[in-house]
């Protein structure tokens, strides 16, 4: 995702609506990728990031 112009999930998604940070995308093995972990990459030449997962519009 560093280095990637475009990023395209399609994937099961987790909210938790106590905590945003915490919610994610479910990955292969168990992982989840969390909002948290997004937004401290640096990203700077911008992108597209298309998100495509169950709860994504949830709340």
């Amino acid at each position: 995702m560093k280095e990637a112009d475009w990023v395209h999930f399609a994937c099961h998604g987790i909210q938790d609506a106590l905590n945003p940070a915490n919610s994610g995308l479910c990955l292969a093995n168990g992982r989840c990728l969390k909002i948290s972990d997004i937004i401290t990459l640096s990203r700077p030449h911008g992108g597209l990031a298309f998100i495509f997962a169950c709860q994504t519009a949830k709340g």
